[in-house]
């Protein structure tokens, strides 16, 4: 795991300049325990909450 530290407004970003797939992510507002993150990327980059690619996982019977 990579670990940033980012103050407000700040930006982190991934994928490859100068071909598809780019992402970035950006620390909008934290307050106490919550942080919220706004994610920009191409339209081929999904981005998704990992319990509920869980969820979707368990009810599709997968176990790995």
């Amino acid at each position: 795991m990579l670990v940033f530290s980012r103050t407000t407004g700040e930006l982190v970003a991934g994928g490859e300049y100068g071909v598809h797939r780019r992402r970035r992510v950006a620390l909008l507002e934290a307050e106490e325990e919550n942080v919220d993150l706004g994610f920009e990327g191409d339209a081929e980059v999904s981005v998704e909450h990992l319990e509920m690619l869980e969820r979707i996982r368990v009810a599709a019977g997968q176990t790995s």
